[in-house]
């Protein structure tokens, strides 16, 4: 509607998750790091977490858009299914024909055939889930299953699941012990920064085809980051209706007074929650400050490699998992207590009752003397 009147060829601020527009702060450049070594390396489970509207899908579409020849791909958008409507949606998504009335074993089977046969014309099958964190933990079950299919060193299949922080609370139940084992690269996006904001909207105009579409203030960056949160799609809604409220006025310089204006009405509206006024100015120049001591530097940098973070990951599941086995150890302990004072107490009360038995008869028979 007004890209013509700021010279524009497409809206910069669409919620379409479009990977042209994918802005790489320093937590989406990490993540997008992580995805392409995990690929790479043909990891069995690859891991993408982070909080509504930080751009996982928009991630997952640049993979997509860079994976190399050699491969198929099969993606799941919608998630709320039972095992069996999962697997027989995962065989739809690579083209294998489903047959009338087959259960989970007809469908393991012709997935097995499918995978080994891909395997043999050296093709690399790659299944992306997204919305992950809406499937049953017997789904995720189901998902662990599939990465048993194998050759004697190879995965038949690489599955990169991506959802919401609630996914990972999933994986660290008890049940999702093995699964958890299995994830070989792990990544998590974070909101923008102040400055990456800024960068982030400047990033989209160049993108929609022209930088000097709009002037905004200085003073209205602290109220976008303040009300957005640094959440790219609430920054985009913003950014949206600021440049639409600027068309209306035939304004072309966006200032304070009309960022309040349609933050005050925008904003309750997503439910994204309003920063106090008194945050502290630091932290609205470079985001949440991090409660975590300073990190060695010579440790930094080597915690940005995507293998060291995967040895890490590996070394705290294996930490995680003797926790959990010791911690069972200890229960089986407690209930055997429980179960051998339960037996001497119960022996006791028996004793007690023949003793007491006995001191009658000698009663009697003191009374009868």
């Amino acid at each position: 509607m007004y890209e013509s009147f700021f010279g524009l060829h497409t809206k910069p601020f669409e919620l379409n998750p479009n990977p042209e527009f994918l802005y790489l702060s320093a937590s989406h450049s990490q993540a997008q790091n992580y995805l392409q070594y995990g690929l790479k390396e043909k990891a069995g489970f690859i891991l993408l977490t982070g909080e509504i509207g930080l751009g996982k899908t928009t991630l997952l579409r640049d993979m997509i858009s860079h994976l190399e020849n050699g491969t198929v791909l099969a993606t799941l958008f919608n998630t709320q299914a039972d095992p069996v409507q999962l697997l027989t949606m995962i065989n739809e998504e690579f083209g294998i024909e489903p047959k009338p009335g087959q259960d989970k074993v007809g469908l393991l089977r012709d997935l097995n055939d499918f995978l080994l046969e891909q395997f043999a014309r050296r093709v690399q099958p790659i299944l992306v889930v997204d919305e992950a964190q809406n499937l049953s933990l017997e789904s995720l079950e189901e998902l662990r299953l599939l990465s048993n299919l194998e050759t004697e060193n190879a995965k038949l299949v690489q599955i990169v699941l991506s959802g919401q922080p609630e996914l990972k609370n999933k994986l660290m139940q008890p049940e999702m012990r093995q699964l958890r084992q299995r994830i070989s690269v792990s990544c998590n996006l974070t909101c923008l920064t102040l400055d990456e904001m800024k960068d982030y909207i400047q990033y989209r105009l160049d993108k929609a085809g022209n930088p000097q579409a709009v002037t905004f203030d200085e003073a209205v960056f602290p109220v976008l980051f303040s009300r957005s949160r640094g959440i790219p799609r609430v920054i985009n809604v913003l950014c949206d209706y600021l440049m639409l409220t600027a068309f209306s006025e035939q304004n072309r310089r966006i200032d304070l007074k009309m960022v309040l204006e349609v933050a005050d009405e925008i904003v309750p509206e997503l439910g994204t929650p309003v920063e106090s006024p008194e945050r502290n100015e630091e932290e609205i120049r470079t985001g949440p400050v991090s409660e975590n001591p300073p990190v060695d530097r010579k440790l930094e940098k080597q915690m940005v490699r995507p293998d060291f973070l995967m040895d890490t990951n590996r070394r705290l599941i294996q930490l995680l998992d003797a926790l959990e086995e010791q911690s069972d150890a200890l229960n089986t302990r407690f209930e055997w207590l429980e179960r051998s004072i339960g037996d001497e107490l119960k022996g006791i009360r028996e004793h007690m009752k023949t003793l007491g038995g006995n001191i009658l008869r000698i009663s009697n028979r003191l009374d009868k003397l």
